[in-house]
């Protein structure tokens, strides 16, 4: 059987089959697209010389029938010389095909070297480990196919599952109130207070933005009934990039520079949250760093002048919102 050579329509691979996949579907080894086998078309030049049978050399015969048959030399001698010019005429033949087949195995040779019969043998190879496993000459692409999107599919999903919020893992230190700007301590904890008397564990810090303002909230709880929450407006200024601002406030400051604070808490289950406004009078330290693929650090110091001496402070994050983390995903 004859084989031959085309390049693949997708990817334009060489591939090199024998003439009996004229015709039929297989996938390609390198990208493993379907395609289509072409025709073969006869080609003349290359085709093999019909194979010569070596026939033996009659000369000894005819010298056993020359020596057991009467002596006829008139008789013999033609017929006698035209064997043995046929016989070296058939000699030289032999001689000759063996020659050219062997020119013309190297020439052969020479050419699929030039035309990167490595790969094309590498080919040929891969069809007949195909046609002994699978006669259809796809599951193997197929296979290798599922494996590498399963993969691509496993890579990316780790890629875009969030990270722990790292304050997760620190210490809940206790924080002390004060309204005194010169003993404003951010403590290296989890952030947490006091509110209304009791413990007021964070447990939700979420940024919420309008296009007036931005609101950074402190919460404990989750739609509990005993909720203790803290919001502080940002200015506008501060809406579309929070990453590495800072603001100060003491007792004296005013107007403008000092941030609105709103304190809620839940004093019977039954009703809405009770809260309570502060515009100055309160003692505040907030630092936010610039975010990473999944989180915004920050470190709080926060004193209300209220007569629980509400105070909250220590680190905590803030969850970037997953189009801004599919951004940096693809920067």
């Amino acid at each position: 059987m004859a084989e031959f050579k085309f390049a693949c329509p997708h990817c334009g691979q060489n591939i090199q089959c024998d003439d009996q996949w004229s015709g039929q579907q297989i996938a390609c080894p390198s990208c493993s697209g379907n395609l289509s086998v072409p025709q073969l078309a006869p080609v003349a030049s290359f085709a093999s010389p019909p194979p010569i049978q070596r026939a033996a050399t009659p000369a000894p015969a005819v010298a056993r029938a020359a020596q057991s048959a009467p002596r006829n030399d008139k008789k013999i001698l033609p017929w006698s010389v035209g064997v043995a010019a046929f016989a070296v005429a058939l000699y030289f033949g032999i001689k000759m095909a063996d020659k050219w087949q062997t020119s013309f195995n190297k020439k052969a040779d020479e050419m699929a070297a030039k035309s990167d019969g490595g790969e094309f043998g590498h080919a040929a190879n891969l069809y007949k480990v195909l046609d002994a496993t699978d006669p259809d000459k796809i599951g193997a692409a197929q296979a290798r196919s599922r494996a590498s999107v399963e993969t691509s599919r496993a890579s990316l999903l780790d890629a875009l599952k969030p990270k722990p919020d790292p304050t997760l893992a620190m210490p809940l230190l206790p924080a002390t109130w004060t309204l005194d700007g010169a003993s404003f301590n951010i403590p290296k904890g989890r952030v947490n207070g006091m509110s209304s008397g009791t413990n007021f564990h964070v447990e939700t810090v979420r940024l919420d933005r309008n296009p007036s303002t931005a609101v950074l909230a402190f919460q404990e709880g989750v739609g509990t009934s005993d909720d203790h929450e803290l919001l502080i407006y940002l200015p506008a200024s501060a809406t579309e990039n929070l990453g590495g601002r800072s603001w100060t406030v003491t007792t004296e400051t005013k107007g403008k520079d000092a941030l609105q604070i709103v304190r809620k808490w839940t004093l019977n289950p039954r009703f809405a949250p009770v809260s309570k406004t502060f515009n100055n009078g309160y003692a505040l330290k907030l630092e936010l760093d610039e975010p990473t693929r999944d989180w915004q650090p920050g470190r709080i110091f926060l004193a209300l002048p209220d007569t629980n001496q509400t105070v909250l402070a220590g680190e905590f994050s803030i969850p970037v919102p997953r189009k801004q983390t599919m951004g940096r995903l693809g920067e």
